[in-house]
């Protein structure tokens, strides 16, 4: 009897079997999925910076989208630099401009990188409100995450242009003036200014090279430069440092 109901299974029998075969399967599926979940893959190519996790360590179930972090992956194919433009002149600043890049621990690194991000707000600090621009620039040899670096961007570029230490310059109402050394006597003079980088500044018309303009050193005494030439003169730089440079009254 016991033969015949195995060879001859009533089908109230075969459903009921059946049906616990489905459960089991389910069973290994489920299993298998878990077991997948083990195994993380980067996304990218790259080089593991840091890890969240030890060995022995129990992982949660985080079922969200952007479960629990085990460790952290660059890929310095690409780097981007955040650096600080202020109100005055970030309207200058557009979407795929060069940037010159310095980074502070390879000095022998020649940078550039190209403007892919400007902030719509700003932050205030001591009355002045600068603007986050980021910079982005490829693979250097020897880079790594949270170095220091400087940007230079150049708005506007003249060639062989007449230019003068900026604190040179006065004020007087509408007019700007300068001083000039006249056969031992300081005569005022008018002029016409152009690019301003707060190092020098391009003089347009009142000067002609090889004039001697006083620069004010202090309250008590005066100092003197010739005025030069300069075969390109660049804007104002952005970003910590900016784009400035020494004084010299040589032709540069």
């Amino acid at each position: 009897e016991d033969l015949d109901e195995l060879l001859n299974p009533e089908e109230d029998t075969i459903k009921e079997q059946q049906a616990r075969v489905e459960q089991n399967y389910q069973r290994v599926l489920s299993a298998q999925n878990k077991l997948d979940t083990l195994n993380v893959t980067a996304p990218i190519d790259g080089v593991v910076v840091s890890i969240s996790v030890t060995p022995g360590d129990e992982l949660g179930n985080d079922d969200s989208s952007s479960g629990q972090e085990l460790l952290v992956v660059c890929n310095f194919e690409k780097n981007y630099l955040e650096i600080p433009v202020d109100e005055l002149d970030i309207n200058k600043i557009d979407f795929g401009q060069e940037a010159v890049v310095e980074i502070d621990a390879l000095p022998e690194a020649s940078v550039t990188g190209v403007v892919t991000g400007i902030a719509q707000e700003g932050t205030a600090n001591n009355d002045i409100t600068n603007f986050p621009v980021t910079v982005e620039i490829g693979y250097v040899e020897g880079i790594k995450g949270s170095m220091s670096a400087t940007a230079t961007i150049t708005l506007e570029k003249k060639e062989d242009v007449l230019k003068i230490p900026a604190e040179s310059l006065i004020t007087n109402g509408n007019r700007t003036m300068v001083r000039v050394l006249e056969n031992g006597q300081v005569v005022m003079k008018p002029v016409k200014t152009g690019i301003n980088t707060g190092s020098w500044v391009e003089v347009t018309e009142g000067l002609t090279e090889g004039e001697e303009v006083v620069v004010a050193a202090s309250d008590t005494a005066t100092t003197q430069t010739n005025v030069n030439t300069m075969p390109g003169m660049g804007g104002p730089g952005m970003g910590p440092g900016g784009n400035g440079g020494g004084r010299s009254p040589q032709n540069r």
